[in-house]
C-alpha cells in the first residue's frame, strides 16, 4: 500500500494516494512496524501540506517523529520534528511598534518590625 501511495501522489491522483497511506498506516499499526508508519506518515505530509495547509502537515510530522522514536530510529525522529518545526508559522511582522513595558513595579521597603518587649537592650528606663 505504501508503494502504491506513493505511485499515485507521484502520478497527481493525490485523494487515491491518501487513501493507500491511510490503508498502509492500518496495516504497519497493526504489525507495530513503526518506521514504515513513520515513512508513511512522512510522505503523507507532503500531501497534507499541499490540500490541508501547513498546521495539519506539522501535525502529521509530529506523529512521524513519535513513530521513528519508538522505532528507535532517533535520526529521523529528530528530522521529523525539524521538518514540523520549519512549518510552524513565523509570526507576521507589522508596521507597528512593540508597545512598552510599564516600570516594574518596586515594593517599598520593609519596616523593621520592632523588637519584642523582654528582648535585652529593650527594657525600659
Amino acid at each position: 500500500m505504501f508503494n502504491l501511495g506513493k505511485a499515485l501522489q507521484e502520478a497527481g491522483r493525490t485523494e487515491e494516494a491518501v487513501e493507500a497511506y491511510k490503508e498502509a498506516l492500518d496495516i504497519y499499526r497493526g504489525f507495530e512496524d513503526w518506521y514504515r508508519e513513520g515513512q508513511t506518515l512522512a510522505n503523507l505530509t507532503l500531501i497534507q501540506v499541499a490540500s490541508s495547509g501547513p498546521a495539519q502537515a506539522r501535525a502529521v510530522w509530529l506523529q512521524a517523529a513519535g513513530a521513528f522514536a519508538r522505532a528507535n530510529s532517533l535520526a529521523q525522529a529528530a528530522q521529523a520534528r525539524a521538518q514540523a518545526a520549519a512549518l510552524t508559522a513565523p509570526e507576521k511582522p507589522t508596521d507597528k511598534p512593540t508597545p512598552a513595558s510599564p516600570p516594574a513595579h518596586k515594593p517599598a521597603p520593609a519596616q523593621p518590625a520592632p523588637p519584642p518587649p523582654d528582648a535585652p537592650d529593650t527594657a525600659e528606663q
